[in-house]
């Protein structure tokens, strides 16, 4: 608890220190070798972040964060086949993690599988459409915007045609 609090702040060093300290009290903490997994990928020290985050699966296997994780090591380390793998799982699992859509597009794209790639961009704006509506307000905003676009009165149709653009053929 501590070293997330100290995370939000950007106290990093602080953070794993509270980590550590919770680890040592016990080992078998998930979000505790978690969350020095991703300290020590962010720092790229890979191979010291993937111990914490194979243990953390070890916990949880299912675990989608703790997948994305592991994708997001692979792919800190080229290892993009093996992110590719872990990723498809993940959004298999779990359809609304846009995060993993978002690293799964980058890892289509680094493979030159452009088509998959841009359908996961697809989804991507699909979940950030679906998830923007369910702010507080956009109910209201999308109301008022519709009640403002049915009474704003139509403008008449212009009488005049504008100018021709310089070396467009004429009308």
């Amino acid at each position: 608890l501590m070293g997330r609090a100290l995370l939000r702040t950007g106290d990093q060093e602080g953070a794993a220190k509270a980590f550590a300290t919770e680890l040592a009290n016990n080992p078998n903490d998930f979000q505790a070798n978690l969350e020095i997994g991703d300290l020590r990928k962010r720092e790229q020290k890979f191979d010291e972040a993937e111990p914490y985050i194979r243990r953390a699966l070890r916990m949880r296997p299912h675990d989608p964060t703790a997948r994305f994780s592991l994708a997001g090591l692979h792919v800190s380390r080229g290892d993009t086949e093996q992110a590719r793998g872990v990723l498809e799982t993940i959004v298999a699992d779990s359809p609304t993690f846009t995060e993993a859509y978002v690293l799964l597009a980058t890892v289509y794209y680094r493979l030159q599988r452009r088509e998959d790639g841009d359908r996961m961009r697809a989804v991507i704006e699909k979940l950030n459409a679906e998830a923007q509506a369910k702010q507080p307000g956009a109910k209201a905003a999308d109301a008022a915007a519709a009640g403002a676009s049915a009474t704003a009165p139509t403008p008449p149709p212009s009488s005049t045609t504008p100018p021709p653009t310089p070396g467009a053929p004429p009308r």
